[in-house]
């Protein structure tokens, strides 16, 4: 048997169930407690199902994660503490992480942009408003859109005004869901912002290279272009 450790929110419970998912099918493992599995099945997911229960857990972390991926199977179950934002896990199995998803794309031909500013409680360490401008100004598009948990902060107003953005204002995963069809993506620190740029086709997938951060080394892929904040 697998048991996660709940911690974070949206953006870090699927990555959290993922990689457990990834972990049950390589030791045919069940796992006991996916986290809020019906909330993400408007995003296509599917997550592994066995039945074998070895109820002797074993604690295993993050740091534990390459060594326990690197074995053929294990004789007990596993009690996973941590959120797998690891870079070797998100780059290596990168292929794995998306088949986890059925998604379906629309007007995915468009050279439009989409814009997401986390803020929320981390709002003290957004990468501020000069990030954003640098980097839509790197791309020439026909509309842009943009979606915050702030809408009504300083940055997202001016970035409105300065460049005639359009609000999307709906759930966390009608978000994602919407963000991830556009060819021009720039996202903000968190895996919030992470799974648009991942679940995309994105030409252009922009990101902040600086700033304080508080998830994993997980904006990592040789296809996006990090930005400078400063």
């Amino acid at each position: 048997m697998i048991k996660i450790i709940k911690q974070g929110r949206l953006g870090n419970n699927l990555l959290q169930n993922i990689g457990v998912s990834i972990l049950s099918k390589k030791f045919n493992l069940k796992v006991d407690n996916y986290i809020d599995e019906d909330i993400f099945k408007n995003l296509g997911l599917k997550l592994n199902k066995s039945d074998i229960i070895k109820d002797n857990l074993i604690n295993y972390y993050d740091n534990d994660l390459t060594m326990l991926l690197s074995l053929d199977n294990i004789d007990n179950g596993i009690l996973y503490d941590g959120t797998f934002q690891m870079k070797d896990f998100v780059i290596n199995y990168r292929k794995e992480i998306l088949e986890h998803f059925n998604l379906k794309f629309e007007n995915i031909e468009n050279n439009d942009l989409f814009i997401h500013v986390r803020l929320g409680d981390v709002a003290n360490i957004n990468v501020g408003i000069d990030y954003y401008r640098n980097a839509i100004n790197r791309i020439k598009f026909d509309k842009g859109y943009i979606s915050s948990d702030s809408i009504y902060h300083p940055i997202v107003q001016n970035l409105i005004k300065e460049y005639n953005l359009s609000i999307y204002n709906n759930s966390p995963l009608d978000t994602i869901d919407f963000g991830k069809n556009f060819q021009n993506l720039i996202l903000s620190t968190g895996t919030f912002s992470w799974w648009i740029g991942l679940l995309s086709k994105a030409k252009n997938i922009l990101y902040p290279l600086d700033g304080q951060k508080w998830h994993g080394d997980i904006f990592v892929f040789e296809d996006w272009k990090g930005i400078s904040i400063y």
